[in-house]
Order: structure tokens, then sequence, then C-alpha cells
């Protein structure tokens, strides 16, 4: 055919990429060097088979640097050695072998080639070496490697054909021997890195976390031995009162024993009998006292008391009398430590919400590098140092420590014990488990070493610093030791103990530095033209019988109406009026009137008077109204006044309307008949499908020079700079905590018994709570007794009882009765008696007495409804009491409060987390939208992302992101212009436009080739919508495929080589001919038919079969003359052919019926 119909199929990219060494496969294989005969030969070789582990590689160096004058520096140098056909042909080989045919193979080898002689042999080899080690040329060592391949080849000539192909593919073995090494390698790095300020901000909140923990927990057990020692002394006092009060009565006893008695006769009025009445003489009786020990004295005089509660007591014995007020002030200390907790930690997960990219916020301290802080506090300025490592090992434990303390005297303190766990992500170590006394130091500096369980140790340097602490308010002063420093992992080696051989290797690697070239791609396309139409399957066979006549009608009828009607109206109004008016008057009258109305008020109440406490109350009134009227007239000989009225009204109406019917009729009719009335014979058709013969091939289109580089967690960098991104465009959500599972303050359930905690949550979450009930309250009631007649007398002797009760709040219960009972007498002597009972304790007075006063404070059992009190008097005339009772807030009661606390709590978390997860469905929603409407936008965030890795490779870190401006302000701002600013201009035009950034391919890894540090921060599913943008976030490694722009192959190659930018002009050549080799391949770009073959593909045409129903046929079909299948084919693909076995080449025109015998068919 004549015009060729192409169509692509598909579009592909092939990489040229080395094989890699099988240490299976056999010599025909592989190209060695022979250790029995051979090595003892090379220069390398022997000088390094009796070196031991870890000197191999400084012994290669040297024998390197004695090598410089032997080895071949040129091309012409090495074809002078081997021969230049055989230098040719190992060049001609290594470019064929995976083409390799025997008739160019015979074509190219030259007829008198022969294999290298022994010494040439070995002086290859050490070459290779040379250039292995050095490093100096790939050209070279490419050269020396294919020469060593044709030499085996040509030693194996005598091979069948195709082992000699699988030696022309063979690669060269460097021995073992040579790569085997026990050295250390270090990595060399330019200059000394400055010491800066270790950042461990971090760690130092983590560190105040838990002092604030140890804190806490100090002062509950304080609170606790305070309570134990004030429940102590009252027991105490309350006996030593109880036997104060017996030795009294006692006393009194003794009084009235000892005493001088007169008898008195009297006459009782009421029964006339005459009584006797003895009278005590000149007896006092003092009244009872006592004066408890001293709460303080008593606490400090305990045994069980601790140095630190002790500490407490003395500090704070100033400003509070009794044991009460210290633990009031401890509770106190509770709250603020607890405060500085949740400031240090607020632990919640943040979000950014950014227009629907949810960024989670980072907190990691990863960034910080191996560093560490450490604090130490106690009131005597004398405790265990605890240090928090940051980097540690995971899972490593401390199993042996040496370290040292030196303060600016001189002084060095070196200790061994120590205790360690692991706090979150952190190493927590306790160094001096013996206490280091740091109290007259204002500083020092602290060293050793921590043997770690893996094999390694931690070599610690650091700075710490000695200062006071206020603690509860600053009633109680504490020195405290604090610092951070760095540290270092060393591995641990037994000299006693030989370990396995080191692999590494003698010399040092290839450094590319994250980035290589990886060669040429070449991009493929399979192109498709129809070649040829050739018969295929049967598709129907018509039998006609003889005398027999067939007729088939095939009608086809469509029928289709459309109809459109579309309407729309419009009225447009517009009306103008304008009336201009002339007139003279004699006068005008203009008339003005302002009104200004100001009202200011101000009411205060104060008030005072008898019966209604102290008040007062003052009013004050201002109110300014202004009112001002003036009116003119004045005589007037013109006037003019013109009033214009526009209107314009516009009301749109459009009205259209439109009305398209089209009816469409199409009908067709076919017949078809087959007449063998007048035939003899019976006649069958065959009718074949028609398929296509396709001819297929394989063109590139085009080739690019590649470059690969591996980036590890690409998206630190984006995760770095989105962390904490607040600002008026973005949203943060912060997702709540749920109190049941915090680790700071946890409020699991209604049984956690700290008050604060509840209030610390409530707060949090804004949770309405009843204030916490008093631990203690005081209740009581008073009673006044009259005198006699309201009481009874039994003869001279007058009295009287009653009784009272005292209400106990609700959720309390009474332990404690205080009461004073005051009263007096007549003084008489019969029947003296003043009882008072509270609860089940009573004291009395049995002794004769004209006014006493007698107190009651006892402990009573515990009352929760009320406490009874009753009394007693005997010969009095009146008195009156005052009691009153302590209570103590009951279980029951704290239980209730917590379980109505924990349910409100939860309720309002509950309600924030919903309001949390509202927003964030909301934002994920916005976010899934975005990216199904533009994907575009996270696929460009990992493009910059990426694009800036690579260039940081390409040109270094240090020498981006410069500052090209001056100034400071707007006056001053400008660019600075000078040569600077034209080297860093040239360097991103050239790195911008010399690559295909927007072709740039490239995959990321799992998160295990990351930091293993930040694994479990890496693989925790982010906030992310869009699955290629989370791979992003989560990757540990990416693999970035980079082309070369077209054009730009010379110049980047220049750069490679020397780092300078060539702008523009002829570039030069880099003295590399493996490099000038690819330049010219690039240039090449035309397309190049690889490899073609054919393809057959079935339509849905049929064609009646050559040679039956009288049809003689030759290239009915299409065929191209090019295509393999230009010759007709049967259903089998073999030629048609007629009853002799010729060809059927044309169709025979005939007068022959069907079935007609007078005519050959």
């Amino acid at each position: 055919m004549s015009t060729q119909i192409k169509n692509t199929l598909f579009r592909f990219m092939t990489m040229r990429a080395p094989e890699l060494i099988d240490d299976s496969e056999t010599k025909n294989h592989f190209v060695q060097i022979d250790e029995t005969t051979e090595y003892a030969a090379s220069h390398f070789l022997n000088g390094i088979l009796n070196e031991p582990d870890g000197e191999r590689k400084k012994q290669l160096q040297s024998l390197a640097v004695s090598f410089e004058s032997q080895n071949l520096k040129l091309k012409k140098e090495i074809g002078s050695v081997v021969g230049n056909s055989f230098l040719k042909f190992s060049e001609w080989l290594t470019a064929n072998r995976n083409s390799l045919t025997e008739l160019e193979l015979a074509r190219n080898t030259p007829s008198n080639i022969s294999p290298l002689d022994f010494n040439t042999k070995i002086q290859m080899w050490d070459n290779l070496f040379y250039q292995i080690i050095s490093q100096k040329s790939p050209y070279l060592r490419e050269t020396f490697l294919s020469l060593l391949v044709a030499d085996q080849f040509v030693a194996n000539k005598s091979l069948t054909f195709e082992q000699q192909k699988e030696i022309a593919k063979a690669r060269v073995i460097i021995p073992k021997i040579f790569i085997e090494n026990g050295a250390d390698y270090d990595t060399p790095i330019k200059g000394t890195p400055r010491s800066i300020p270790v950042n461990s901000k971090a760690l130092d909140k983590k560190l105040d976390s838990f002092l604030a923990n140890q804190k806490i927990l100090r002062y509950e057990e304080t609170i606790k031995e305070l309570n134990a020692i004030q429940k102590s002394y009252n027991k105490s006092t309350q006996l030593a009162r109880e036997n104060a009060y017996k030795q009294y009565e006692q006393d009194v006893k003794d009084i009235y024993a000892s005493a001088q008695t007169v008898e008195k006769k009297y006459t009782d009025k009421d029964l006339g009998i005459e009584k006797t009445l003895v009278e005590y003489v000149g007896i006092t009786v003092p009244p009872f006292e006592f004066t408890p020990n001293s709460e303080i004295d008593f606490a400090l005089s305990s045994s069980n008391i601790s140095a630190f509660t002790e500490s407490v007591i003395l500090n704070l014995s100033n400003d509070f009398d009794g044991l009460t007020g210290i633990i009031g002030a401890m509770e106190s200390g509770i709250i603020d430590e607890t405060n500085t907790l949740v400031q240090q930690n607020p632990g919640n997960q943040e979000i950014v919400n950014n227009g629907g990219i949810l960024t989670p916020i980072n907190t990691n301290t990863i960034g910080l590098g191996n560093v560490f802080s450490f604090v130490g506090q106690n009131h005597l300025g004398k405790s265990t140092l605890t240090f928090l490592f940051n980097n540690a090992p995971q899972g490593a434990d401390v199993i042996g420590a040496s370290y040292n303390v030196k303060f600016p005297n001189g002084t060095i303190i070196s200790g061994t014990s120590f205790d360690d766990t692991w706090v979150d992500d952190k190493l927590k170590v306790t160094l001096f488990r013996e206490k280091l006394d740091y109290s007259v130091a204002t500083n020092f500096t602290v060293d050793g070493e921590l043997l770690l369980s893996n094999n390694t140790a931690i070599q610690i340097t650091g700075r710490g610093t000695v200062g006071g602490g206020g603690i509860i308010s600053g009633m109680i002063q504490e020195l405290k030791a604090s610092g951070n420093g760095s540290y270092k992992i060393v591995d641990i080696y037994d000299e006693n103990t030989p370990g396995e051989p080191d692999t590494t290797p003698a010399l040092e690697p290839v450094r590319t530095f994250g980035f290589r070239r990886l060669g040429i791609t070449d991009y493929r396309k399979v192109e498709q033209e129809i070649c040829c139409y050739v018969p295929g399957e049967v598709s129907h066979i018509e039998n006609i019988m003889a005398r027999e006549f067939k007729e088939k009608t095939t009608r086809r009828s469509r029928k289709t109406e459309d109809t459109n009607t579309t309407s729309s109206e419009q009225e447009i109004e517009k009306l103008t009026d304008t009336s201009t008016t002339e007139r003279h008057e004699m006068n005008q009258e203009v008339a003005s009137v302002m009104a200004k109305d100001t009202s200011i008020g101000v009411q205060a109440g104060v008030h005072w008077g008898s019966g209604q406490g102290f008040g007062g109350e003052v009013n004050a009134s201002y109110a300014n109204n202004t009112s001002s009227e003036t009116s003119n007239s004045q005589a007037v000989m013109y006037a003019k006044e013109i009033t214009e009225r526009a209107l314009d009204r516009v009301v749109q109406k459009i009205k259209e309307e439109r009305t398209t019917k089209i009816i469409e009729e199409f009908s067709e009719e076919d017949t078809h008949g087959f007449d063998n009335r007048k035939g003899d014979n019976h006649i069958s058709g065959v009718y074949r499908w028609v398929d296509k013969i396709y001819k297929n091939k394989v063109v590139n289109y085009g080739k690019r020079l590649m470059y690969e580089f591996m980036i590890p967690e690409p998206s630190s960098f984006h995760n770095e700079v989105t962390s904490g991104k607040k600002d008026r465009f973005t949203e943060v959500l912060v997702k709540p905590i749920d109190p049941r599972t915090a680790t700071l303050l946890p409020l699991k359930d209604s049984n956690v018994l700290i008050p604060n905690t509840y209030k610390h949550w409530a707060a949090i979450y804004n949770a309405e709570i009843e204030a916490y009930p008093d631990e203690e309250i005081t209740v009581g009631e008073s009673f006044a007794i009259l005198g006699y007649p309201n009481g009874a007398k039994i003869a001279d002797t007058e009295s009287n009882s009653g009784n009272g009760k005292i209400k106990v709040p609700e959720g309390y219960k009474a332990v404690h009765a205080y009461g004073i009972f005051n009263a007096s007498s007549t003084n008489g002597y019969q029947g003296n008696i003043l009882s008072l009972s509270i609860g089940n304790t009573t004291a009395s007075n049995p002794f004769k007495f004209f006014q006493a006063t007698m107190p009651l404070d006892f402990p009573i059992d515990n009352f929760e409804i009320e406490v009874p009190v009753s009394f007693t008097l005997g010969n009095h005339v009146a008195g009156d009491i005052v009691a009153s009772v302590r209570c103590k807030l009951t279980e029951k009661a704290k239980q209730q409060w917590r379980l109505k606390a924990f349910n409100a709590i939860i309720e309002a978390y509950e309600a924030k987390l919903a309001e949390y997860q509202e927003k964030l469905a909301v934002a994920k929603a916005t976010g899934e939208a975005k990216a199904k409407t533009n994907p575009g936008f996270y696929r460009q965030v990992e493009n910059t992302i990426l694009r800036k890795n690579c260039i940081a490779y390409m040109l270094g870190h240090e020498n981006m992101g410069k500052n090209m401006l001056l100034g400071s302000n707007a006056k001053d701002l400008r660019v600075k212009n000078d040569a600077e600013l034209d080297i860093y201009t040239s360097q991103v035009k050239f790195l911008e436009q010399a690559f295909e950034w927007d072709l740039m391919s490239y995959h990321f890894y799992p998160f295990y080739w990351a930091n293993k540090e930040k694994w479990a921060e890496i693989y925790n599913p982010n906030e992310a919508n869009d699955p290629i943008f989370r791979a992003f976030l989560q990757s540990g490694m990416a693999r970035v495929i980079l082309t070369v722009r077209p054009g730009f192959e010379e110049a980047v190659n220049w750069f490679m080589a020397t780092g300078q930018v060539w702008n523009g002009g002829q570039v030069p050549a880099v003295d590399d001919p493996l490099f000038v080799s690819i330049i010219k391949e690039l240039q090449t770009q035309e397309g190049e038919v690889e490899e073609t073959w054919e393809s057959r593909v079935p339509t849905s045409l049929t064609i009646i079969q050559a040679g039956s129903m009288g049809l003689n046929v030759v290239n009915a079909l299409p065929c191209n003359s090019d295509c393999d299948d230009n010759t007709l084919f049967d259903s089998d693909g073999q030629p048609i052919l007629d009853a002799e076995g010729n060809p059927v080449k044309s169709f025979v025109k005939t007068d022959a019926l069907i079935g007609d015998n007078s005519q050959t068919a």
C-alpha cells in the first residue's frame, strides 16, 4: 500500500543497568585470576597475602603509590602492550557481546589473534587493581576489564559458538583477599566542628515534669506522714487531758478533805425541821486548767519522722501554729506542681487544617541529636542526679557505669552506682545513688561512660549549675543542680577475645553522596500498521440444491423525532421627567430648628442607719436640653428654582419561543437470492471471515541521560516546616485527651482520690462541677439555763436538767465534742453537781462552787445525723452552755462528689471529642474533594521537596538559600548587586533548566529505611487524604530518577566534572571517553526500528472462499508486498490451490449459471 497508516500501541522505557554477579556461575561465565599461579606474580595480591586484617588497606594504598610509575595511562600505551588489533577486538567484543553472531564474529576476529602471555595478563590485572584503588580513570578501568574478558574469549575459541557467546558476556571477579579488610572506615570531614550550645529544651521540660512528679509524690507522702503524726498527737493530747482532769478531781477532793468545817443549825422553812449544815471554812477551789504540748514540738520529737518532713516543719513552723496549716501549704504545693506538669506536657494531638490539608504537628525530639539533660534537687543540696538521654539506642539497658563530677576547686567525685529505666522513648538513668553533695558549689562538669546491653557505650560530657529553687510558694528553699551535655555512642571491644574478621572494603567506595549517573534510558514505542487482509475462519456455508431457488429479504427501518422548545421574554421601560421654574418673589423666609438632647445619669448607693448596718446612698443626674429657633425674613428680587426629577425604570423580561420538530425516517430493504433452477448439481458456498495482518515494530524515539538520587526521609523538611504552622488562614484541630487513658493525672474512674485531678480536667473541658466540700467543719448550739423557780428544788437544793441536739450537716460525721458550761450557785452545801454530756462523753463537777466554768473536750463516736446534748445542775441559780462538734467528711459523701464530678467531666470530654471529630470529618471531606478536583497539588508538594533535595546533592546545601538582599526596611531594601549575585543566579538558572523536573519519576520506600528512632512516628498513619502523599509522609527512603533536558547533556557533564556552570556556547568535552560516547549517542535521536513482527487480528468482514460457487480469484484482498503474508492463505495459513495443485490467481468471469456443468468453475 502506498500510504502507511501507523498506530502507536504503547510506549515504554528501558534503562541500561549493570548485571549482578552470581557466585554460583562457572568459569565460562566469569573471568578470575588464578589463585595458584597468578597471585604470587601480581604486584598487589602478592603484597597483601601475608598482611593481617586491618593492615591491608594501608598496604594497598602504599602499593598503589609504588605502582604509579608502572601503570598505563593512555590508550596508546595499552595498545603497544597488548597489540592494537587485540585492543580493537576487545572493544568490539564488549560492544557487541549481547548481539553476537557467528558471521560478525568471523568477520571482526583477527586471523592471527592469540591469548595474552602470562606477564601481559598479570600486567592487565595489576593495572585494573590500580584503577580500582586510585579511581583515576573509569575509562581505563573499563578497557582493562574488556581486555581480560577478550583474553579468556580468545583462549577458548575452540569451544562451540554458543559457549563463546557466554564467555563474551563474562564478568571479571575481584579476588576476595583484595576487598577483605578489618580496618575501621573513617569518614573524612572538612575542618573541625565548632562547639555550639546544646539544645536540650525539650529534655529539660521532660526533666522538669519528672521533678514535678517527684515533688508531688514527696508532698503526698509528707501529707500522709503529717496526718499520722496529727492523729497520734490528738490521741496523746486527749489521754493527757483525761489524766490531768482525774488528777484535778483528786486534788479538789484532797482540798475538801483537809479543809476545816463548821456545823450550823438552820430550820427548813418548808418543813419546819431543824437541820445541820456542814460548811467548809477558808476553802478555795482552783479552776481546771490544761495546756497541751505544742503540736510542732510533738511532731519534731517523733521517732518516725523523715528528714524531709522534719525540714518542712522547721521551715514552716514560724508561719503556722500547727500541723493543719502545714498540711494546707503542702496541698498548695501539689496544686502548683500539677500546674507545672500540665504546662510542660499538654499531651494533645494537634492537627493543622489548612483548607482541608491535614498535617499533624510534629513535637518529636529526634532532631535534637545525641544530647542529654540532668537534674537533682534536695533541701540539703545532696541528692542523686537524674539523666535523660535523647536518641539513645532503643531497648538497651545500662549494665555498667563509671563517671566523674569535677568542681571548680578541683575536687573530683567518682561513682559507679546507677538505676535505669525508659520513660516514653527516652533513657532515664539515675547516678550517684549514694547522693552527691553539691551544696558548696555553683557549677561543675560531668563526664563518664555508660555500658549498654547491646555492646555499645554512651560517653557523656556535660556541664551543670547549682542554684536555689522555691517550693510551695517559696516557703521551703531547696538547692537544684541541673545541666545538659552531649554524648556519643561507641562500640565495646574486648581486647582479650578476638572477634570475627571484618569485611569492610579495603578501598574507599566510590562516594556518590546519594546520587549517581544511572546511564542512558531509551524511550521506545510499539508502532503498528496494517500489512495485509487474508481469509480467516469459515463464517457461513450456503447450500443450494439443484433446481432450487432461495430468496431472503431484509428490511431495516429507523424513525427519529426531536422536539426543542426555548422560551424567554424581555421588556424595557425608561421614564425621564425634568421641570424648570423661574419666579420673582419679594421675600423668602427661612426657618431652621436645631435640637440637641443630651442626657447623662449616674447613680450610686450607700446606706447606713440603726438596725441596718453600715450603708449610704449618693445620686447624681445631669441633663442638658438645647433648643434654638431662628427665623429670618429677607426681601429677594430674584429667585430661581430648578427641580429635576429623573426616573429610570428598567424592567427586563425576555421572551423567546422556538419550537423545532424533526422527524427522520429511514428504510432499507435488501433482497438476496440464489437461483439454481437451471442447474443440475448441488452448490455449496463457503463464506470466510477476513483477518487483518498487522506489522508491529519497536521504534526508539528518544534517549535521555539519567541520574538517580536516593533521599532518606524525603518528607522531613516538609514535616519540619509544617509542624506547628499557625496563621490566620489555618485552623489547629486539637484532639481532646481522654481523661481515663491520659498518662498525666489520669482519671480512670470515680475511685481516684485526689480532688485536684478532678479540678484539673474540669478546667480543661470547662465542666461544671460542685466545689469540693471541706474536709472538716464545726457546728454547734447554745443553751440558756434559768434558775429556780423554773427548775426543781429538793429540800434546800435547787436543781435543773435539760437536753438538746446539734444537727450534723449531710455528708459529715461528728468526731470530736467541745463544750463550755458556765453556772452559778446559791453557795449551798447540799447536792452540788454540774454535768454536761455531748454524744457519748460526759464532763462533771461534783464540788461546791459559787461560780464555775466547766470545759468539755473529748472525742466522740461517729454521729452522722445529730448529736445529743444533755446537762444537769444541782444547787444552782442559772447557767449557759455552748456545745459544738467537729465534723469530718464521710467517705460516702466523698464518693458521691467524685462520681458526680467524674460524670460531668466525661460528658464534657465527649462533647469536645464529638466537636473535634465533626471538624475533622469536615476537613477530611474538604481535603478529599480537593484531592479529587486538584490531585496535582500533592504532586507539586512532592516534586518541590524532592527537587530541593536533588539540588542540594548536586550543589551542596551550604551553597543554597543565599541572601541576595540588603537592607532591613522599605527605605533601604535592595538587591545585592555584585559578582556573587551573578554566580548564584547562574547556578539557579542552570539547575532549574538543565533537568526535566516536571518529568521526574520517584518511588517511596517504606518507613523501615528511616532512623529507627522515628519508626513509630513515621509508621503512624497521618491525616493525609491522598495515598501517594501519605506514602511520601511515611517514606523512609525515596528513589528519584531525573532526566537531563535534551541539549543540556554536555553542560551537565561539564558541571558534574568541574562544578562550573557553562552558560552557552560550545561546551568542551570532559576527558572521559565513556562520557564522550554517551554524548555522541545522545546526539542521534532519530527513530530506529529495533525489531519487527506480525500479528493476526480477526475482523467482522466476510468473503466468499475462492474456488467455491464457480469463482476463481487472485489477490482479491489488498495486501502490502512487504508483508510476509502477501499471498492468499487458507485458514491453516497455506496458499489456496486448485484441483491440479496450482495457486488460484484471479477472478475469471464466466457466463455459467450456478450448478451448470457446461462451464469450468
